[in-house]
């Protein structure tokens, strides 16, 4: 209502919500977040905003506005009262129309909850009274058939005249109530009036007739139109108007007549029958749940609807209908309705709910939906064509008949002009937000009455010109398509069919006349989804809102909508018919509320209830009400307000009321769907902080520079493309965050906030170097610039008080600093090369250099007060011996990097807790570290250690640690001295990781001196016979692994010390038998013996183990040991149970019997706590592997599902691994369990239609659209259960295929999910498709590997987008709504529509170039990586279980302590042969441990590779930091490729290589997969790739064919002199052999594979045999004398084959030093065939040194290009400056044509002989264009652009003068 409206005097109490507004009910499950703790923003009661909580309000005391004398509680001042009811005389009906003048509106909302006075209560019993009487009097008077409408008009007026002519109304008041009866005549806020309705066809129009409806028959039947003026002759006139309108021969239905007691008015023209078209109903371009245009017609009836739930006390109804907007009113009155209008523009474009947007652009929609404008199909209307606007023409009477009539008028309105430029924002205050393209919370925007005042001519002229939409008949609503929506009443719902233009109100008069609802009842349909509810107005489109919501949630135009739209799509969303209704705020929530902290916190509500007015409310929080409306009266009247929150409500707009609070200093409005801020905003000028994170902003008002105050503003998560110049007029700023938002720049402005301590700009696009001017920031604290590609921030190093750079994922290779305060750097993901301090950093706290190119870390001398400093994943060798340095660090991690050794010096880090090491080369520990005294945690797995160091003496201690220890002893008292122990580590050890290293069993010896170790892991060591005794110290040991060793014994005599001991991993060893004494670990929770050679007998007690006595056992594995039998065993005597049965085991929730014989029944059943796992690891030919953890929690929370002949058919193989997530702590995980039940049984059904066509015109089911609708499906069935009403009768189908479904509940699981992945294969196909984070890695043979799954994170661009439009949003923190950390997901019904279990699918075809597929949990990919991992299983390639098993392991070794399941699917033809890898005796790099062992050096005939990297001494010499990074790459890319393709290492030479081969395949293979491996790899340092030497270059594919190191090889075949090096025992190679091999590599440029002719025929004779061989033609014994080296080749030959190739023949060449040529060729694998074009000149020759160019890849051509260029303009230049009138032109050309031959002639030669002079040559040519242009340029601006002849002397002298010219103005300005 207006702000002219008087106070509430109904009787009742006022509604919280208005009955028929389009509000929105948020559901409290939506949005708390269980069980995490958010942290999408900082601490915001810290500093000042904590005081301000703390604060006492300013004034206590009541304000002029909220001071009354009435109840406290209602806080009505006394001037509010209403007219006594002695006034209450007899009026007219005209009197009801006058608007009010002189009445006032208190500052609250009219329909807030509050507790009326007395008066109120009276004046309403009277008003009623008189209306009852005008009611009666229309009755009677319309009976009378012989009453004219002007008569009937007539006696309302005077009788409403006569009895109220003290009251007064404003048009505002008049508030529509459709399909009633009866007369509804209802108490209003603030005067008594008869209720007003507008229909959904007419609101629009904003036209002011009152007709009156009556619905006794199924038609609406209007009666008597008439004029909303204070004239009833005019009314009269009008009425007279539409009669005559009519022609008289007219005698259809609809002519002029009495019937009853209604009128019937006449239709300005006859109705013609509707003939049934036979074109189908269409979707627009854009799919949108309810018309843009509807929105924009029906905007004001929604604002009118909010106001029109008034009772009368026998609850009878009636409806009027304002239709005439060109009827007479007086000026009051006009101005009155200017005010409304101005009001309902607001909602003009209304956004929808929950984030989806119902206005998207097409491009933006298109990527949602994919929708395509094909014509619909008989069996689904998703496929319609496009949308047909159609406008509506007004009738010349000023009156329209009913929509449903189906009349059409003479007039069509024009379009509303200003509509855009409301759409673009030109008013901010009128229509913040009608142009938001965004599906919202809220649905109606209110504005300031000063902004109406402004706007209200404009509305006023664009209510005129609204267009109207095509209302279907309700008869269409049968047949028209086959798509439905489904209605709910309580429990009872109907579907109805229904097209996209079907509206709210088709679909309530359809049900009406299903008799599903009581015509005389007025209802409405209301939309929840997302714990969210909103009213529909009558013009929205519920088809296309379900749309959109079915493909929000992962279904696709390809999908069977008109079927899935005629289930049960509740969980998803829900349309649900309801009677208008009033809810109350209860008497307990009211003593809940303080006072002055006021938290209405997801209390759905619209308004500020009214016994709050009159509170001093110091703070405010609102949030998660989407309903909620602020009025300027309100926030007025808060005098006291500090603090307003009102976030995550989905509101569209900037609340503008907002701008009113007089002293409010913190507002919080993130987590909307705000785009535009208004001006009025710079009314809040005591703002001192501001959040809008999480909005849609793309642009500030200019008046946001007023905001003087400001200190803190938070602009995250926006559409910001630059930083705003209004922020940076702020010159008191503070704190600023403009992170995750598109800016490209910061601009110089940002100097104006120099007192700027706070600046956020993370996950923006920030490129190059930070700018300079930041070294005048002097207060500057923080900076935050993560997630950027900026290359530099040294403009940082010198801020003299910057305390926290965090700067991570960016391009940055150098770091330096001397800032003495700085206390946390943060510098991970980069490429660093370079770290630097100047000076000691005494506050540094906190150092993070991980994922870097680091090769040195001497900077750690500067880092004295360091405490945590992280070098993970770097290229580092050695720690400084200055490590000592260090005194204060705690935490030290260097895991994977190249560490030898560890210095002496590290025993000085006196307080050193943590010190990780593992995946490193440290071939021994020092001594020193026996002298820790905090060291607590030490992880040295994956290292080349063969033992741990003895305690030392420090006679023992050699050097300077020596003496320094002496020096420290003497200079000390002795009761000092006596506290220093020499093995003071072995009080305070408690975990000791040593996995994958050589330790032998006398290391067991020392490792008992840790008498307070908790933790031990010595898995794959060279573990045989551990001794008795040592361990037996161990009395605090809990965990004990010792996986993969030697091990078949176990010192039985030291478990007696291991009471505390709950986990035991004895798998991967040689065990035949277990001891009985490891049931004297009573306390045992896991013990896995899997995959050992056990074979015993298990009831033989007394000397071997029986499970049995370890009663707490909750994780077994007998996995993998083949030839252990469990038979029926007979009773034990001292009790019933049988020695055969596991039952027994309580709490046993994981048994794996995988290839164990099991005769016996004693088996748990499967349950949602105990999986029990005995297939077969051979499926087929393929071979299967899984191992698991239950970790640190008691619970099952992982399953998988293998089944070898899926759907009963031979070539078909199904297995899927489930992960938990959020899941309960206190039983197992029951959607993982209900996921391995019925996917098998969904996804059957789905290929039961595959290959059928589903839509008409689409292409066949695939098994992409099989494996999305069986998610799906199964997802939708789990969200109908779970949200299943308890008395419903609804039943799911997931009820019959699962008991565990009867378990789940919405309060307990509505936060649980399951990530999956799925592996299908069908013949020779294998499909994979995955959910969340649960990721599967690919092998091959060939040693590369694929990543063939989707990691799904919140963050993502893509799943990012996909949130917010679904209403969802994610912290910083990266959780999807504070919740999820995955975006995609079975299960988290809570979370729906924000989160999807649409599946990413990849698929590949089965060739033996594939060998096996790893997937597993995410703990194990956050440990291992890819490459890693691939590395891991290659091992085991014929037995995927041990495979499975030691990928476990070392994700475990490596630091998880959660759950962990990993699955080995193998490729190859399955064996049962079970190969231990054997340790290499060498000392070698820890990751080539993990590959095959190195083959025998070849003898006899070899082939040799040369290899040797292009320019690297001038790399060297330019950047030796990176080069030193660089190299190791190098290395590591060739050593790891000759360990799995099988070559030799003779020598390095440098860094070039000289390699053997025993077959020209294996070498050919070799130098094809290192090419390859080069360029993708993502290693380099950035200086490398900045470099002319390594940077990227793409072909016109943009396929990049060079990055990084650019490599020659060179290859020959024959047979070299052989021998063993004394020293170093490894082969060497001597002879011509050996030297011609040599020379063609010479002959290769970088990138380039040269082959000697030798080799070459070689070649091309093993091509020949292998054709023969695949043709069958010959045996493989027939061609090659080993069958086995036969086979090699043969292998090799197809991998090459899928590789591919292009050879060329460079021809015969002059080899250095030899006298016979060489015929050389130039191959390359077929990736990069386009390097070979750049060798080719037009001519088509080849010349292998016309490569690229150092600058660019720009080749030879280009160079000539540009030459005749620089030519032509200079012949340009020199024509201007000729002063000769006639020039040959023809000589000119022949002379240069001449001297070209020469110079180019020349040129190639030495072009081809050096690269340096084509260097050389390319500058010189740019110098000359450049030279060209800037004369061309000056001769243009001194001539006008005429570019006259003009000589260089006189240029020259022009030229002079302009700057004489200009020196004299500079000079004047200077004196002035």
């Amino acid at each position: 209502m207006t702000g002219k409206e008087g106070p509430n005097r109904n009787g009742h109490k006022p509604s919280l919500f208005h009955s028929k507004s389009s509000f929105f009910r948020t559901n409290s499950q939506i949005f708390p977040r269980p069980r995490f703790n958010s942290k999408y923003m900082e601490n915001e009661e810290s500093g000042d905003n904590l005081a301000l909580k703390n604060r006492a309000p300013y004034n206590t005391v009541k304000s002029e506005f909220t001071e009354s004398s009435t109840s406290p509680k209602s806080s009505r001042p006394s001037s509010y009262a209403a007219p006594s009811g002695q006034s209450a005389a007899k009026s007219t009906l005209k009197s009801l129309f006058k608007s009010s003048a002189t009445s006032r509106r208190p500052s609250r909302r009219d329909s807030s909850a509050s507790n009326l006075s007395p008066s109120s209560e009276s004046i309403a019993g009277s008003s009623e009274s008189s209306m009852e009487e005008g009611r009666r009097i229309a009755d009677q008077e319309s009976n009378n058939e012989n009453t004219s409408m002007k008569e009937v008009l007539g006696k309302h007026h005077s009788h409403y005249n006569s009895r109220h002519s003290k009251s007064s109304f404003s048009l505002s008041n008049m508030i529509p109530n459709r399909s009633s009866s009866r007369t509804n005549i209802s108490a209003s806020s603030s005067h008594i009036f008869p209720l007003i309705s507008i229909s959904s066809s007419h609101s629009n129009s904003h036209e002011n007739i009152l007709s009156y409806h009556s619905h006794k028959n199924d038609r609406s039947t209007p009666v008597s139109p008439t004029s909303l003026s204070h004239s009833s002759e005019k009314a009269t006139a009008e009425a007279d108007t539409a009669t005559n309108s009519i022609p008289s021969t007219y005698s259809g239905f609809h002519a002029v007549r009495f019937h009853g007691d209604q009128i019937v008015p006449p239709l300005s023209k006859p109705i013609k029958p509707r003939k049934r078209s036979s074109k189908r109903s269409t979707i627009l371009k854009k799919l949108i749940s309810s018309g843009h245009e509807s929105m924009k017609r029906s905007s004001s009836g929604t604002d009118f609807f909010r106001r029109s739930s008034f009772q009368t006390a026998d609850n009878q109804k009636s409806e009027f209908r304002i239709t005439d907007k060109n009827a007479a009113v007086d000026k009051a009155g006009v101005s009155d309705r200017e005010q409304q209008h101005s009001v309902m523009r607001g909602a003009l474009k209304m956004s929808s709910p929950f984030g989806i947007d119902l206005d998207t652009e097409d491009d933006e929609m298109a990527q949602i939906t994919n929708m395509s404008a094909t014509p619909i199909s008989r069996v689904s209307s998703v496929n319609t064509v496009s949308y047909e606007k159609t406008a509506r023409k007004d009738s010349t009477s000023g009156w329209l008949a009913p929509e449903s009539w189906k009349v059409k008028t003479d007039r069509q309105l024009p379009r509303d002009q200003d509509e855009d430029k409301s759409a673009a924002g030109d008013d901010l205050s009128d229509d913040m937000d009608s142009s938001s393209n965004n599906f919202s919370f809220y649905t109606e925007t209110t504005t300031s009455d000063d902004s109406r005042k402004n706007t209200g001519k404009r509305d006023s002229n664009a209510d005129n010109t609204k267009k109207r939409h095509k209302v279907h008949h309700s008869n269409e609503l049968r047949g028209a398509s086959r798509s439905s929506v489904r209605i709910f009443k309580g429990e009872k719902s109907s579907v109805l069919p229904c097209t996209l233009e079907t509206t709210c109100k088709d679909i309530l008069d359809a049900l009406r006349r299903k008799r599903f609802l009581r015509s005389e009842e007025d209802h409405i349909i209301v939309l929840k989804c997302g714990g969210l509810t909103r009213s529909l107005s009558y013009d929205e489109r519920l088809l296309r809102i379900q749309r959109n919501m079915l493909f929000l949630y992962g279904y696709t135009e390809r999908d069977n909508l008109d079927y899935i739209e005629r289930t049960d799509l509740s969980f998803l969303f829900k349309f649900i018919v309801q009677e208008r209704g009033v809810e109350l705020i209860s008497e307990d929530k009211r003593t809940m509320i303080n006072p002055q902290n006021v938290v209405l916190r997801n209390w759905n509500i619209q308004d500020i209830p009214n016994f709050l007015y009159a509170e001093p409310i110091v703070s405010l929080d609102v949030s998660q009400n989407p309903s909620f409306r602020f009025t300027k009266e309100f926030m007025h009247d808060c005098r006291n307000m500090l603090t307003l929150k009102f976030t995550r409500s989905g509101h569209p707009s900037f609340p503008a009321a907002i701008a009113y609070a007089p002293r409010l200093t913190t507002l919080n409005l993130e987590v909307n769907y705000i785009r535009i801020i208004p001006p009025e905003i710079s009314n809040l000028d005591t703002l001192t902080t501001l959040n809008l994170a999480c909005n849609r902003i793309s642009r500030l008002p200019d008046s946001f520079a007023k905001l003087k105050s400001l200190a803190s503003l938070n602009l995250s998560s926006n559409r910001l493309k630059r930083i705003p110049d209004q922020v940076l007029a702020i010159k008191g700023l503070r704190r600023l965050d403009l992170s995750y938002n598109a800016i490209t720049k910061i601009s110089d402005k940002l100097t104006h906030l120099k007192d700027l301590v706070v600046l956020q700009i993370a996950g923006n696009s920030l490129t190059e170097e930070l700018p300079a001017f930041f070294e005048i920031f002097q207060n500057l604290i923080k900076v935050d610039v993560r997630f950027n590609k900026l290359s530099s921030i040294d403009s940082l190093k010198n801020s003299p008080k910057l305390e926290v750079i965090r700067a991570t994922g960016n391009n940055i290779s150098v770091f330096r600093s001397s800032t003495p305060s700085l206390f946390e750097v943060e510098m991970n993901l980069n490429p660093l090369t370079y770290v630097y301090f100047e000076s000691e950093m005494p506050n540094l706290k906190v150092v993070d250099l991980s994922k870097g190119k680091l090769t040195s870390c001497s900077f750690v001398a500067m880092l004295t007060g360091v405490e945590k400093l992280t070098l993970d994943i770097n290229h580092l060798t050695t720690l400084p011996e200055e490590i000592d340095n260090m005194k204060k660090l705690v935490h030290l991690s260097v895991f994977k990097n190249n560490l030898n050794y560890l210095p002496a010096s590290i025993s000085k880090l006196k307080n050193l807790e943590y010190l990780d090491l593992h995946l490193n080369n440290l071939n021994g520990l020092t001594d020193s570290l026996w002298l820790l005294p905090s060291l607590k945690y030490l992880n040295v797995s994956s290292n080349l250690l063969e033992g741990f160091p003895p305690i030392p003496s420090i006679a023992d201690i050699d050097g300077k640690e020596a003496s320094s220890i002496t020096t420290e002893v003497e200079t000390i008292d002795n009761d000092e001295a006596s506290d220093i122990k020499l093995d003071a580590l072995s009080d305070t050890l408690k975990y000791l990781s040593m996995n994958d290293n050589n330790i032998s069993d006398s290391v067991v010896h020392i490792i008992g001196k840790f008498k307070n170790l908790e933790y031990l892991n010595l898995s794959y060591n060279e573990l045989y016979d551990i001794p008795p005794g040592p361990l037996a110290n161990l009395h605090k040991l809990k965990a004990l692994y010792l996986s993969g060793n030697f091990l078949s014994t176990l010192p039985i005599d030291d478990f007696d010390s291991f009471k505390d001991l709950t986990i035991l991993h004895l798998n991967g060893n040689k065990f035949h038998s277990l001891p009985a004494e490891l049931s004297k670990l009573k306390n045992l929770t896991a013990l896995d013996v899997g995959s050992n050679n056990l074979k015993y007998n298990i009831s033989n007690i007394p000397y071997d183990w029986n499970w049995c006595y370890n009663k707490k056992l909750q994780f077994l594995n007998f996995s993998g040991n083949k030839r252990l039998e469990i038979k029926p065993q007979f009773n034990r005597g001292e009790t019933d149970e049988h020695l055969d049965s596991f039952i027994g085991l309580h709490d046993l929730h994981m048994l794996g019997l995988m290839d164990v014989t099991i005769t016996t029944d004693a088996v748990p059943d499967q349950t949602v706590n105990v999986r029990v796992r005995s297939t077969s690891s051979q499926l087929g030919k393929f071979g299967y592997g899984i191992s698991d953890t239950l970790g640190s929690r008691e619970v099952l929370t992982t399953r998988d599902v293998v089944l070898e002949k899926f759907r009963g058919h031979s070539d078909e193989m199904l297995l899927t691994l489930y992960d938990a997530k959020n899941c309960s702590q206190t039983h197992g995980d029951k959607i993982s369990k209900i996921i391995q039940e019925t996917f098998g049984i969904h996804f059957s059904k789905e290929l039961e239609s595959l290959g059928k066509v589903i839509i008409p015109g689409s292409t066949p089911k695939n098994i992409e659209d099989c494996l999305r609708g069986a998610f799906l499906k199964m997802n939708s069935e789990m969200n109908i259960l779970i949200n299943r009403d308890t008395s419903s009768t609804f039943s799911s189908a997931a009820a019959h295929r699962t008991q565990t479904t009867d378990k789940l509940s919405l309060e307990e699981d509505g936060y649980s999910g399951c990530c999956a992945v799925v592996v299908y294969i069908k013949g020779d196909m294998i499909y994979l498709a995955n959910l969340g984070d649960t990721m599967g890695v690919l092998t091959k043979s060939n040693g590369e590997y694929q990543v063939v799954t989707t990691k799904h994170e919140p963050y993502a661009p893509k799943e990012y987008d996909r949130i917010r439009q679904s209403g969802g949003y994610v912290t910083t923190d990266g959780y999807l709504d504070g919740v999820s950390e995955v975006s995609r997901a079975v299960g988290y019904f809570k979370l729906i529509p924000h989160i999807t279990a649409s599946p990413s699918i990849h698929k590949f075809k089965l060739t033996a170039n594939e060998e096996m597929i790893a997937i597993a949990t995410s703990d194990v990919w956050k440990k291992i990586p890819f490459d890693l991992a691939a590395d891991i299983i290659r091992q085991e390639k014929s037995n995927p279980e041990v495979a499975a098993e030691k990928l476990r392991d070392f994700a475990i070794s490596y630091g998880v302590s959660d759950k962990v399941t990993a699955v080995v699917l193998s490729l190859r033809q399955f064996t049962t042969k079970a190969k231990h890898h054997e340790r290499g005796t060498l000392p070698e790099d820890s990751i080539l441990r993990k590959l095959d062992e190195e083959i025998e050096p070849p003898v006899g005939e070899v082939a040799m590779v040369f290899t040797d990297i292009k320019n690297s001494t001038l790399l060297w010499d330019t950047f030796p930091v990176a080069m030193r990074s660089a190299i190791k790459v190098h290395n590591s890319i060739m050593r790891r490729q000759m360990r799995i393709i099988g070559g030799y290492e003779v020598k390095t030479e440098g860094d070039a290589f000289m390699v053997s081969f025993p077959t020209p395949t294996s070498a050919l293979l070799w130098c094809f997969s290192v090419q390859q491996l080069l360029v993708n790899t993502d290693d380099w340092p950035a200086e490398i790739l900045a470099s002319d030497q390594g940077c990227e270059i793409k072909d016109d594919h943009q396929n990049v064919i060079f990055r990084g190191l650019s490599v020659r090889m060179g290859i020959h075949w024959g047979m070299p002199v052989c021998e063993r090096d004394i020293v170093t025992r490894r082969m060497d190679y001597f002879g011509p052999m050996v030297n011609r091999a040599s020379r063609v590599s010479a002959v290769a440029d970088g990138g380039q594979i040269t082959l000697s002719n030798d080799f070459y025929q070689e070649f091309q004779k093993l091509q020949k045999q292998h054709k023969r061989l695949k043709e069958k033609k010959l045996k493989i014994t027939d061609v090659y004398t080993s069958k086995a080296m036969g086979q090699i080749i043969e292998e090799q030959m197809d991998q090459l084959e899928q590789v591919g190739w292009v050879d060329k023949l460079l021809g015969t060449k002059k080899l250095k030093g030899l006298e016979a040529p060489e015929m050389i060729w130039l191959i390359y694998p077929k990736s990069l065939k386009t390097r070979m074009r750049l060798l080719q000149s037009s001519n088509g020759e080849i010349n292998n040194k016309a490569s690229r160019v150092t600058t660019g890849g720009v080749t030879a051509a280009n160079i000539w290009s540009l030459r005749q260029v620089s030519l032509r303009l200079e012949r340009i230049c020199n024509y201007l400056a000729s002063q000769d009138t006639v020039n040959d032109v023809m000589a000119h050309d022949k002379y240069y044509k001449g001297v070209s031959e020469h110079a180019e002639s020349a040129l190639s030669g030495q072009m081809t002989k050096a690269e340096n002079v084509t260097n050389v040559f390319f500058e010189h040519t740019l110098t000359r264009i450049e030279n060209c242009v800037l004369t061309l340029s000056l001769r243009r601006d001194i001539t006008d652009g005429c570019m006259e002849k003009c000589s260089v002397s006189d240029l020259i002298s022009q030229i002079h003068d302009i700057l004489s010219e200009y020196k004299l103005i500079k000079d004047a300005r200077d004196n002035k």
